[in-house]
């Protein structure tokens, strides 16, 4: 982590007896400047953490090495501006001197936004927190503020918001955003600005993306927060995630800094513009799991806003095992491994699987592994020829999964092939399409192509019909899991496979 004018922050002769003085030194590679940032707000060098003396909260208290202890002395929140403010006692980390003088001291003195107190992160260590993978020709707003649920799956100190206009054919005006912890539905409880490169506004080229200056905020895992947009102009047909499982609010005007609801007179179900929530991890490992796939995935038949969906009962066991993984959400309704078609709502069009891998999982910030499970759409649109086969065949569908496993591979991301439920009852189910959806399951737990495989028709099938799901595991369209085959999806995921 570096300081005024490119120096480091350096631990005194690299000394973890307690007491000893952070300061600034010119930057040499030692563990004396090897910081990581704890989801809990400390940072953390030669096993101890950066401290206020005394727990003081004086213009001029210096800043020392110290057991880490969980008080407030010790916790910092990252400022849009790179300040690092100390909430106990309201001031910034400061350089005194405001000089590149090495061995200087520092303190905490009132934030002035001056460069004696802007820091910046040589290794951010990035990893997600949430993504909802974009379709186009949503619908438009002109002149609203609309405010979506993001369910954070990780802790994080530190954030950030994208925002994308990947399939806007003009830029895109955006002219405030906030981002706030959720104290009930659409309410919030505390809210802060979002800056774009030191600004509250931000335009998006057609085809762009954009991502927020750093938000001083420490998340918890399991974290509902509410991202506010306020879009002044006409956007002409919307960037969108169509199927949220959650209620958005839209309001006419500015109102991302309203604390309730009652301007938000109208709701939907889907998300706009917004693709992804990073936190910072405090570590240059690899810390996302992306879950790419179909409704599934998405989680058609979750209930709405109970967060149900298997990627994030996957999370929430990963919390509970103490594993820092981000697990992503990169389902899409109705894709196909194959096929570029529409979106099962709102007449939005949506890219196939092999055509928008690499933006929706692997562009994902830190990605350490995949897993993929798709292919129950290819299936159940396949034509059936006079052979008995089907068109597009289980070749086919296979020949997407290694083109997909080869550029995870090439970017050496793990990448482990979910087996594809079992779906007797549905409307796609036929006896050639079965043998389909057979071979196809065979092939991925056929060790080989990918790095292993969760076996999720087995977790999810009626024993005494292997063809359909258990009905306590059916949400009533024999296609999509209920609340509870989604935590049985997820409880077959070996945590130590995708974690090693």
């Amino acid at each position: 982590m570096t300081g005024y004018k490119g120096m480091c922050l350096d631990v005194r002769s690299s000394n973890n007896n307690n007491g000893t003085a952070v300061q600034l030194y010119t930057c040499n590679g030692t563990g004396a400047q090897q910081w990581t940032a704890q989801s809990n707000g400390t940072f953390r060098a030669l096993g101890k953490c950066m401290d206020v003396a005394g727990g003081a909260k004086d213009n001029g208290t210096l800043v020392q090495l110290y057991d880490c202890n969980g008080t407030g002395a010790q916790v910092w929140e990252v400022q849009s501006n790179g300040a690092l403010r100390n909430p106990q006692s309201g001031r910034c980390l400061d350089d005194p001197l405001a000089s590149p003088t090495p061995g200087t001291q520092l303190q905490i003195y009132d934030c002035n936004g001056t460069d004696a107190q802007k820091w910046q992160f040589s290794n951010p260590g990035w990893k997600g927190a949430w993504a909802a993978a974009p379709c186009s020709n949503g619908p438009a707003f002109t002149n609203q503020t609309i405010r979506m649920v993001v369910h954070s799956t990780t802790a994080g100190w530190g954030a950030r918001v994208r925002l994308t206009n990947r399939y806007g054919t003009a830029p895109l005006a955006v002219g405030a955003v906030t981002i706030a912890t959720r104290s009930s539905g659409g309410t919030v409880a505390y809210s802060q600005t979002v800056f774009f490169n030191g600004a509250t506004s931000v335009s998006i080229p057609a085809g762009g993306d954009r991502t927020s200056d750093l938000i001083g905020e420490v998340l918890d895992a399991d974290q509902s927060l509410l991202v506010s947009i306020y879009l002044p102009g006409s956007t002409g047909p919307s960037t969108w995630h169509p199927e949220a499982h959650e209620t958005t609010y839209i309001a006419s005007g500015n109102h991302v800094n309203d604390t309730s609801t009652a301007n938000y007179s109208g709701t939907s179900t889907s998300w706009y513009f917004l693709d992804g929530l990073d936190v910072f991890s405090g570590s240059q490992d690899k810390r996302t799991l992306v879950a790419v796939g179909d409704s599934i995935t998405d989680g058609s038949g979750s209930t709405t806003g109970a967060e149900a969906r298997w990627p994030d009962d996957l999370a929430r066991r990963l919390n509970a095992n103490a594993t820092p993984l981000g697990v992503v959400n990169a389902g899409i309704g109705a894709n196909r491994v194959l096929t570029s078609t529409a979106t099962p709502v709102g007449g939005g069009q949506q890219d196939s699987l092999v055509t928008r891998f690499s933006r929706d999982v692997l562009d994902q910030p830190g990605v350490k592994s995949v897993i993929l499970l798709e292919g129950i759409n290819d299936i159940g649109n396949s034509q059936v020829t006079t052979q008995n086969t089907t068109i597009p065949s289980a070749q086919d569908i296979i020949a997407g999964y290694q083109k997909v496993i080869g550029q995870a591979h090439a970017e050496g991301i793990k990448i482990y092939g979910g087996t594809i439920l079992p779906d007797k009852g549905s409307g796609y189910y036929n006896d050639a399409r079965e043998t389909t959806r057979q071979a196809v399951n065979t092939w991925i737990r056929t060790p080989g192509s990918f790095d292993g495989f969760v076996d999720f028709d087995a977790a999810i099938r009626d024993p005494s019909n292997l063809k359909q799901m258990k009905p306590a595991y059916d949400s009533g369209d024999h296609l999509h899991p209920s609340d509870m085959g989604y935590q049985a999806m997820a409880n077959a995921v070996d945590l130590d496979m995708i974690t090693r």
